[in-house]
């Protein structure tokens, strides 16, 4: 669609135009990246993350005042804080504190990039949210199935135990034999938990594992069972590679 093309370059514009005033509010960036741009670019026709590194580029991402200046208002109203400190009065009652502490805001929007906050603020979605569900998508992973069946197939056991038990199991015992023979030490801050940790965590297997599973079954049905299989051994070697070092890496109290 031309038309929707020819909406999204006049959006293109504004969001150049705004760089070139020295806009710097990530909300308008946003606004008219998401809300103009990308959407236009979708309905077009064209690809959106076209659009997504055309909207990229026009957001700032220089500092409005240099590093010594930020040092300097970093100090200073650090400084203002501590003076205005009164015995047994919080920071909300206290108006002066307020003050230092919104002016030290200021000073952070003015040395953080434009680009930077936005790439902050959307790292949480794209982590937990975005990029899971395009796994999941692209690796074709149907969930509705028989998990009783999923449980005795021979396909989805020998995954599991390899995930399960054989990751962990071969690097725990690599890094013991390099041990044992005198090859390596461990490091001080390291121990046996900790790599049995991280053996489990080893278990994480997703894009590979489908790859593989992809050029060893050809009957749907079997790969189908593969990735269902990868996707859960994945999931318990994490939660239990997880409480491992959760519970081998606690700082004792007191």
């Amino acid at each position: 669609s031309w038309i929707s093309l020819g909406t999204g370059l006049v959006f293109l514009a504004i969001l150049m135009g705004a760089n070139r005033m020295g806009i710097r509010s990530p909300f308008i960036y946003g606004l008219f990246g998401i809300g103009g741009l990308w959407l236009a670019f979708l309905f077009s026709g064209l690809h959106p993350t076209i659009a997504g590194v055309l909207a990229a580029f026009t957001i700032p991402a220089t500092s409005a005042i240099t590093k010594n200046e930020f040092a300097h208002k970093s100090e200073k109203f650090s400084q203002e804080f501590r003076k205005a400190e009164v015995s047994g009065v919080s920071v909300l009652g206290n108006e002066e504190q307020s003050q230092a502490i919104q002016a030290l805001e200021k000073a952070k929007d003015l040395i953080q990039p434009p680009l930077q906050k936005l790439e902050h603020a959307l790292y949480p979605w794209v982590t937990f949210a975005i990029m899971p569900i395009f796994a999941l998508a692209n690796a074709g992973v149907v969930i509705a199935t028989d998990f009783s069946s999923l449980l005795s197939h021979s396909v989805s056991l020998g995954i599991g135990l390899g995930l399960l038990l054989g990751k962990p199991l071969g690097i725990c015992l690599g890094v013991w034999v390099v041990v044992y023979f005198g090859r390596s030490v461990l490091p001080s801050h390291l121990d046996w938990p900790q790599i049995i940790g991280l053996g489990f965590m080893g278990g994480i297997g997703f894009t590979m594992a489908i790859f593989i599973a992809t050029l060893a079954f050809h009957e749907p049905s079997d790969l189908q069972t593969a990735k269902l299989a990868i996707l859960v051994a994945s999931c318990l070697s994490a939660c239990i590679g997880l409480l491992l070092l959760s519970k081998s890496t606690r700082t004792p109290t007191g």
